[in-house]
């Protein structure tokens, strides 16, 4: 069920990027955390394809894991499920750290002016 819920979820964010070319911030802190997160549309609609794909395709390949294995294709579909949304969470979560807009100087503490 949680495993749903996330697919959901990134389902939803990956189709408001595609249709309006920008990323739902309030979603995109939600699943990748507290940030600015700014792209040009073109690169919001291919993260939101990524983002949007692993409930179709996931539901598409038990589709036809269950017609060619019958009822043994189910786990097969799990365990299909699992590699795929594992993937595109870890591919995800690299490029949103990537397009995450870091605070400027003026921003970072003492601490962190020292250290870098």
């Amino acid at each position: 069920m949680c495993l749903l819920i996330v697919e959901i979820l990134m389902l939803i964010a990956g189709l408001g990027a595609i249709f309006t070319g920008k990323l739902p911030e309030s979603l995109f802190k939600l699943l990748f955390g507290k940030g600015e997160y700014h792209t040009d549309p073109q690169s919001a609609r291919l993260f939101g394809l990524l983002l949007a794909s692993p409930l179709p395709l996931a539901f598409g390949i038990g589709l036809l894991l269950g017609i060619f294995f019958g009822p043994d294709g189910a786990l097969y579909a799990t365990l299909f499920e699992y590699v795929i949304l594992v993937t595109v969470c870890i591919v995800s979560i690299i490029v949103a750290r990537k397009i995450k807009n870091k605070p400027s100087a003026s921003q970072s503490s003492a601490f962190e002016q020292e250290i870098l």
